[in-house]
């Protein structure tokens, strides 16, 4: 019993240090959510140590959204409420509905952590609130007119614009969201109206700009700061699927491409290299080499992989991660794209790049977390989770 004792009181004292070093949390932070989402862990990459952990009486589901600070959690339930909770104790701070339908909202925190939009998936509805969850503005995902509506596929945040992009999922717009109060006001209709003084402004604060659409784009990818969104209309084999780029300022098309395969903007990478901005698209049939942007077209060097499930960026050091269609994570040599080492790995296998060092995270009733070394990508530790769902970076 006493080394038993001894043993907890190590722990805590580690988890202590750890978060004295700091200030409140590491880089190396990672959050863990499992029993079946009602328990949250907070814990320390580098060598495992559990920061803080907590049973909840909700249920959590989807990725969370985390406060620059960061000191606040919001989470989403899948009966449709918010929860926020504190960092690093993982207390609840509050709990509301998120006013957007039954299921678990679509949320995005704004860059400066004082504004919070939750979306409907199936529901017409976004509703934003304040930092406390105190709601602020409710608005219907409907076209002009109102006759058409939609839920949101997908919703991102905009930091360098100081907005959110809704990707909706039957309504043939893009919706920009701004939450800079000193947002520009919004004239419905062409770019030229405004120049020209032929239409009526509307408040830029918490306003939707539409960017008028040929079709639906439920998938999208904006590149790290540009005002480009890349998008794919919902695809329908064996016939090509169509690929957009449009430029958010002008709320027009680029350019667009037909390409083989399911093309997954999501799931994607866009990076720059030698002043040039690069595309590398998962699920192309085919194997291919990224896109330039803006023009759309292919470059020289070595193709990907064909039917790639996900690729990332990793930054620090800069390498391009791809997951092949068996599941094997190939790890890529950021600026020629030759493979320079392989994970094998289940294709439901999840992978984090934290500090340059790889984290495989196994959801499932037995789940694991699997910390890899940075150099050498040899398992250091393997963390078993009862009922994992997914592991997060505190500082992506």
């Amino acid at each position: 019993m006493r080394l038993f004792a001894l043993l907890i009181c190590t722990l805590v004292l580690a988890a202590a240090a750890h978060l004295r070093a700091w200030g409140q949390t590491p880089p190396s932070a990672l959050l863990v959510l499992h029993d079946a989402g009602h328990q949250i862990t907070l814990l320390d990459a580098r060598d495992g140590a559990v920061l803080a952990t907590r049973p909840l009486p909700v249920r959590l589901s989807g990725p969370p959204q985390v406060s620059p600070d960061p000191a606040q959690l919001y989470w989403g339930t899948p009966e449709g409420h918010i929860v926020q909770l504190t960092l690093p104790d993982l207390g609840i701070a509050a709990q509301v509905s998120a006013h957007v339908g039954s299921g678990t909202p679509r949320l995005a925190l704004s860059g400066d952590g004082r504004w919070l939009l939750a979306a409907g998936a199936r529901e017409a509805l976004v509703q934003i609130f304040d930092a406390t969850l105190k709601p602020v503005r409710r608005i219907t995902i409907a076209s002009p007119d109102g006759r058409e509506q939609s839920g949101a596929a997908q919703v991102l945040t905009l930091a360098g614009s100081r907005s959110w992009l809704l990707a909706l999922d039957t309504l043939r717009e893009l919706w920009e969201i701004s939450y800079d109060p000193a947002a520009a006001p919004i004239f419905d209709g062409l770019v030229h109206d405004y120049r020209m003084g032929e239409a009526l402004p509307r408040s830029g604060f918490l306003g939707v700009r539409r960017t008028p659409l040929p079709a639906p784009l439920p998938d999208v990818l904006v590149p790290d700061g540009t005002r480009l969104v890349v998008g794919s209309e919902r695809c329908h084999p064996p016939a090509p699927c169509t690929l957009r780029l449009l430029h958010l300022d002008t709320r027009s098309q680029i350019s667009a491409a037909a390409l083989d395969g399911i093309p997954h903007p999501g799931a994607s990478a866009a990076w720059k290299q030698d002043e040039r901005l690069w595309l590398a698209l998962a699920g192309l049939r085919s194997a291919a080499t990224p896109l330039e942007l803006p023009r759309m077209q292919p470059g020289t060097g070595e193709p990907l992989p064909a039917n790639a499930r996900r690729i990332i960026r990793a930054a620090a050091p800069a390498a391009l991660w791809l997951q092949r269609a068996d599941g094997v994570w190939l790890k890529l040599d950021a600026r020629t794209l030759q493979a320079q080492a392989e994970l094998d790995a289940r294709p439901q296998i999840q992978l984090l790049v934290l500090q340059g060092a790889p984290i495989l995270v196994t959801p499932g009733t037995q789940g694991h977390i699997c910390l890899r070394d940075a150099s050498t990508l040899q398992e250091r530790l393997r963390l078993p989770f009862t009922d994992l769902e997914g592991a997060w970076a505190l500082h992506p």
